[in-house]
């Protein structure tokens, strides 16, 4: 018997919702919990902390040294966040964009990437068809052949 196919757990389930986290304190902690994802973004690049400063300075055309980046990473300072700029050229310079992905699903969204988009748009239009073809079926048991007599 064939082995159970196991999901990649870092593609994100396009058919499941979530609801945007609300009310009191919703988002208490969030500077941590970025924090706690830039680190990750750091630890998982093979590159260097210089080497990944570097790459993020040429990317915003402005000085990111290793020591900023190790701010950003670390939860205890939270007076030290990274900017959403310097976030977005760090997702871009990791290839990492779990920071944007765990965001979108905390607003209670889900992010599409590359072709997922293309099967995401097919859904869409097959149940669109499918809506369509509903519609005609119920109207065929009404609708009559329209004949007119053009001579009267």
């Amino acid at each position: 018997m064939p082995a159970k196919h196991r999901p990649d757990p870092r593609q994100i389930d396009l058919f499941t919702s979530t609801r945007p986290l609300s009310g009191p304190a919703a988002h208490a902690g969030v500077e941590a919990w970025v924090a706690a994802e830039v680190a990750t973004m750091l630890k998982d690049d093979v590159r260097s902390r210089e080497e990944i400063a570097g790459a993020v300075s040429a990317a915003i055309g402005e000085d990111v040294s290793r020591w900023m980046l190790d701010a950003y990473a670390s939860p205890a300072r939270d007076t030290h966040n990274i900017s959403f700029g310097k976030a977005i050229a760090l997702m871009s310079v990791t290839e990492n964009c779990a920071l944007l992905e765990e965001a979108a699903h905390r607003l209670g969204g889900r992010i599409l990437w590359g072709d997922e988009i293309h099967a995401a748009r097919l859904g869409h239009l097959q149940a669109q068809r499918d809506r369509l073809d509903a519609e005609i079926k119920k109207l065929r048991t009404h609708a009559q052949p329209i004949e007119r007599n053009r001579d009267a």
